[in-house]
C-alpha cells in the first residue's frame, strides 16, 4: 500500500472490542526517523512559514467570487503578499484553502 506525505498512515485492519459488536480501523502512522524538524516562523497574523510551506490567512479567499466571478480567488494579492516575506527564486507557488487541507489541531 502506497503511503507518504499525503497518505502518512496505512490501514492495518479492525480491532473489535468483547462483549460488543462494535470494530474499530486501525491505521499505522508510517515516519521515517529521518525526518528532520522544521520549526514554524511567525511573521505576523496572517503569515508564518516552516521550512517547505507558507501559510497566509486570507479572510477574503472565496468571498471575492461573488463580486469577481467563480474564478477569482484573490490570487494577486495572496501571491503579493508571499514576495514581500520571501525572495524571487521560486518557479512554481501553490494556493489552496484550508478547507481543503487536513490541518488537525488548528
Amino acid at each position: 500500500m502506497r503511503w507518504g506525505v499525503d497518505s502518512p498512515c496505512i490501514y492495518w485492519g479492525q480491532l473489535g472490542i468483547p462483549g460488543t459488536t462494535g470494530t474499530f480501523g486501525v491505521r499505522l502512522s508510517m515516519v521515517p526517523p529521518n525526518i528532520p524538524e522544521s520549526p514554524v516562523v511567525r511573521i505576523n497574523d496572517s503569515v508564518q512559514f516552516a521550512s517547505h510551506v507558507v501559510n497566509i490567512r486570507d479572510s477574503d479567499f472565496g468571498d471575492s467570487r461573488v463580486q469577481g466571478g467563480d474564478f477569482d480567488f484573490n490570487f494577486t494579492e495572496i501571491t503579493r503578499r508571499f514576495y514581500e516575506h520571501s525572495p524571487d527564486e521560486y518557479e512554481v507557488t501553490v494556493i489552496g484553502s484550508a478547507s481543503g487541507m487536513s490541518s488537525p489541531g488548528r
